[in-house]
């Protein structure tokens, strides 16, 4: 009951807990024996760790390495792949991504996104001075991936310094809700790629405004969250980057590194063993297989924090 004790999520709710039981496992770890312990289930193995009290069920392998042509596979975050490797003996070589977007919007260059996670209320916050003008729009690219109907993203305004705030539509908005989880117009759902926006602001030239992004969540279930780029008012002339003030929102510019957790389980005459592979930096580690071995199978489970994009991995065995 200990774990739901804390208010974060995600993983860092059991890094939490881990952090204050007696042997202190870390989260990686204790994912990868996990992983191992839903193939094998097998008490005999190690201390016990691989397995349930009463546990009937055993992981299939979901692929097959053969030495024909390297394996080819896509695992997404705090997942398992299982790759049946040849018996025999031979070489093998991992390589897996070194390091992971942690948004899918990211590949476009420097984002502003809006961090994940359940029970989440970030904001972006910025003020426009609008008091010189007649006419004013707001144009930027958005990109997101929303529990549809129940996570929305919305631009707001604010005339009198954050003490309300008044949504605004914009090209892609949905006006209503069908659940009411919504605070106003907001962005739901997916868009399926890069969108571009405008916002109409005409109704408050004449004054200096705050303008607010921000991304309200309900608990269960987040996708990759809010990201947007290219911000601008043209009647203003440059924009200003660094006017954006970030409570929770990240301004993303690269990558996540990558970690992989991969496992060697062998079963032979004297035993099964599992063995834990050191993977580089570069995602990379190289291994023998055991010519004695009736059955090896590799584990592999990448543990990237934060993010929902999957890793790429390949897998080559030679003689």
């Amino acid at each position: 009951p200990r774990i739901f004790s804390s208010c974060e999520r995600g993983e860092a709710q059991f890094e939490t807990y881990l952090t204050q039981q007696p042997i202190d496992p870390d989260l990686n770890s204790l994912f990868a024996d996990w992983s191992v312990a839903n193939l094998l289930q097998d008490d005999s193995v190690a201390d016990a760790r691989y397995a349930y009290d009463g546990a009937t069920f055993h992981a299939s392998a979901t692929g097959r390495a053969t030495r024909d042509a390297p394996f080819l596979g896509e695992v997404p975050q705090f997942a398992a792949n299982y790759v049946e490797l040849p018996i025999g003996g031979g070489s093998v070589t991992f390589n897996g991504d070194a390091s992971v977007q942690l948004t899918e919007a990211a590949d476009a260059g420097e984002i502003w996104w809006s961090n994940r996670g359940d029970n989440l209320d970030s904001r972006l916050t910025r003020s426009l001075d609008l008091s010189g003008l007649s006419t004013a729009h707001a144009e930027f690219h958005v990109w997101y991936d929303l529990e549809d109907q129940f996570d929305f993203a919305y631009l707001s305004v604010s005339l009198d310094g954050g003490r309300t705030w008044q949504a605004l539509p914009a090209n892609h908005t949905q006006p209503d809700g069908r659940t009411g989880n919504n605070y106003g117009p907001g962005w739901t759902g997916s868009s399926g790629g890069w969108l571009d926006e405008q916002v109409d602001l005409s109704s408050f030239v004449g004054s200096q405004v705050l303008l607010r992004f921000e991304y309200v969540t309900d608990q269960s279930y987040n996708g990759q969250g809010f990201s947007f780029r290219g911000f601008s008012v043209p009647e203003l002339g440059s924009e200003t980057p660094n006017a954006w003030i970030p409570e929770g929102w990240v301004l993303v510019d690269g990558p996540v590194p990558e970690h992989w957790n991969v496992r060697l389980v062998r079963w032979s005459t004297v035993g099964t063993h599992v063995d834990p592979l050191d993977v580089s930096g570069n995602g990379t580690v190289r291994f023998e297989l055991d010519p004695n071995a009736t059955r090896e199978v590799l584990v592999v489970a990448p543990t990237a924090p934060r993010t929902l994009v999957p890793a790429d991995f390949t897998i080559s065995v030679s003689e």
